[in-house]
């Protein structure tokens, strides 16, 4: 009985393990956009719950690839209802954002240019790209504290939960843009 109860645990560790993998390449894919320039919004996905991200004027979601008009593919629509998206979701919205429109940002966007990227120090030069930065630090900063203050003031424990969780991101992809900046 007690080897059963052993190996619940092990795949209940397991669950939680990638459970915490799925937040952090999330967060990562968020932190990236950021950097890349698109700016997260105070709203959030219906399907997945992530924040949304606007960028050269359109607004989506980079978890499911919804997009704020609605527009949303069979396979993509069936990964955000999954709690764990499959290897062949992730490749078929690879290759669907392969075939879109190069100016939506994809899910896994691409690496910045490293010939864009230096290692000056901001104080010396002010770059385009430092001003970005500011501005996603900016949103960042205001998108935590007004999260923060809803799961302060709010009865409903969900709601709350949301707003934390949606902190908690807004927190991670801050603390990843300060390392980036370093």
């Amino acid at each position: 009985m007690s080897e059963f109860d052993e190996e619940a645990e092990r795949e209940k560790l397991r669950k939680q393990f990638e459970e915490d993998k799925r937040k952090r390449e999330s967060t990562e894919r968020m932190s990236e956009l950021l950097l890349q320039g698109a700016t997260m919004t105070d709203t959030h996905c219906d399907s997945c719950g992530d924040p949304l991200f606007r960028y050269e004027g359109q607004e989506f979601c980079p978890t499911c690839q919804v997009r704020t008009d609605g527009h949303q593919s069979a396979d993509t629509q069936q990964s955000s209802t999954d709690a764990e998206p499959s290897e062949s979701t992730e490749t078929t919205m690879s290759t669907q954002i392969d075939t879109e429109d190069e100016t939506v940002p994809a899910d896994d966007p691409p690496e910045p240019d490293t010939a864009t990227t230096t290692d000056a120090p901001a104080a010396s030069v002010n770059t385009p790209s430092d001003s970005g930065l500011s501005t996603a630090h900016q949103s960042l900063v205001a998108t935590l504290t007004r999260f923060a203050k809803r799961a302060e003031t709010t009865e409903d424990p969900d709601r709350a939960r949301k707003f934390l969780a949606a902190t908690e991101d807004a927190a991670t992809a801050l603390n990843a843009l300060n390392q980036a900046s370093k």
